[in-house]
């Protein structure tokens, strides 16, 4: 998760980081910089439904399409709001969900 000023906590996946111009291919590389607390910068999409009551009151979601390091990535847009990745934010949030609603972290 992200922690962000404006929306409160951003869901994101290690599939979702670029590393060095490209999206990483290298999750364990990628998990190695983000330790917590690492400044990042990211592009996130809200998605609202009945689906996400039990993560907020509002019935929303924040979901960072791409994160990154220093300088944004020339394509990153293309790339972060291609049908490819669309169709694996949805997987990611379905798989989020289902561990919110399995009681498997703490609130």
């Amino acid at each position: 998760m992200i922690l962000s000023k404006e929306l409160g906590l951003v869901l994101f996946h290690l599939d979702t980081v670029w590393m060095d111009g490209f999206p990483s291919k290298d999750k364990r590389r990628a998990k190695d910089r983000l330790a917590p607390g690492t400044e990042v910068t990211f592009l996130v999409r809200s998605f609202h439904g009945e689906e996400y009551k039990d993560l907020s009151e509002e019935k929303v979601v924040h979901q960072a399409v791409a994160v990154w390091f220093g300088i944004r990535p020339d394509g990153i847009l293309k790339v972060a709001m291609g049908e490819e990745n669309t169709r694996q934010l949805e997987e990611h949030r379905k798989t989020f969900m289902l561990y919110i609603r399995g009681d498997v972290f703490m609130r």
